[in-house]
């Protein structure tokens, strides 16, 4: 899982940076082989104390997941947007799974 932080016109520490990055693995582990790349956008948007945190997977042969939370907390824009990102790719999975498993209904013909 290939993981990229990119903060537009505020400044990122290196601490949340590394906080993002063990966030992000920890809550997708288990997705790990699935997800392809993680991009994490952060921006000041319309009000200088909010946080806009935007975060895109790629999930493999589905597309992308793109999550947007602003929050006036940092923390919390990250946090709630890993949380909602999660959700969402579980269900995608979920969804692909269900597919695969759906066994064709075989007709039989009487001679």
């Amino acid at each position: 899982m290939n993981i990229s932080i990119h903060a537009g016109n505020i400044a990122v520490s290196r601490s949340v940076r590394k906080l993002i990055e063990k966030r992000l693995r920890f809550a997708f582990r288990r997705y790990g082989d699935h997800l392809q790349k993680i991009i994490v956008r952060l921006s000041s948007e319309g009000n200088p104390t909010d946080v806009r945190c935007q975060l895109q997977a790629r999930i493999a042969g589905q597309g992308d997941v793109v999550i947007d939370h602003t929050d006036r907390n940092i923390h919390a824009a990250i946090y709630r947007s890993i949380e909602r990102a999660g959700m969402t790719i579980i269900r995608r999975l979920k969804r692909q799974q269900d597919k695969i498993r759906q066994v064709p209904q075989l007709a039989i013909v009487a001679g």
